[in-house]
């Protein structure tokens, strides 16, 4: 897996309550040309982030939307086919938001408070793909964990 730290300063998740929410918290996004379903594994993804975050003592709060939020806290996986390839890339983009900001929408989101950006090059398989996206992800969560913990200490 390559990795693209693009983490902005630990400080400025200093008093971050992250919000979560199933409907808005999780995209999974397999683009034309990958022959893929991956049905459920939001739903899955969900229950992971918040056994992390738990684990990790980060205090964060389930809500229906978190358009208003000062800690709105994404994960986007895209899958896509590399070209002249038969492999495939993954990409897993973590980021908080601060929604509250001056010129924050409910589309373009606010001023991000912490992101990172995880690659991976993977076989076509829906196992090999399913895993590589759970280990970017464990990947980008375990980053923001200790982020979180060091701007909360």
């Amino acid at each position: 897996m390559l990795t693209t730290p693009l983490a902005a300063a630990a400080p400025d998740l200093k008093g971050a309550t992250l919000c979560l929410s199933p409907e808005t918290t999780i995209f999974v996004m397999v683009e034309d040309g990958v022959p893929l379903k991956l049905t459920g594994l939001e739903n899955q993804l969900y229950v992971e982030l918040k056994k992390v975050l738990r684990t990790g003592a980060v205090t964060y709060q389930d809500a229906t939307a978190c358009s208003r939020s000062s800690a709105n806290l994404t994960l986007s996986l895209r899958v896509r086919p590399i070209q002249g390839s038969s492999a495939l890339e993954t990409q897993v983009s973590t980021r908080v938001q601060d929604s509250t900001s001056p010129g924050a929408t409910s589309w373009m989101g606010g001023e991000y408070r912490w992101s990172t950006v995880e690659y991976g090059k993977v076989s076509p398989g829906k196992a090999e793909v399913t895993a590589e996206l759970l280990n970017g992800t464990r990947t980008s969560l375990s980053r923001l964990v200790n982020a979180w913990k060091a701007a909360n200490r």
